[in-house]
């Protein structure tokens, strides 16, 4: 299944195919390089940096190099 996320104001497109292919990506194995948090079918609670977020469902949220769940 293909998913296809769109960010208006920059009419950026992220495109994630195979999830399978994905999960070899599911932890962290290199430093300095970029996460993307994917809340698939429901909302997710999470803390980054000691701060709650919530991530709406169908929803991806990219933390940069130095931020940490």
């Amino acid at each position: 299944m293909n998913h296809t996320f769109k960010e208006f104001s920059t009419s950026a497109i992220f495109n994630i195919g195979n999830e399978t292919d994905l999960e070899s990506f599911s932890k962290a194995k290199q430093a300095e390089l970029c996460t993307f948090i994917w809340a698939n079918s429901e909302a997710i609670e999470i803390i980054i940096d000691s701060i709650p977020f919530t991530i709406e469902s169908n929803s991806i949220l990219a933390l940069t190099p130095i931020q940490y769940l």
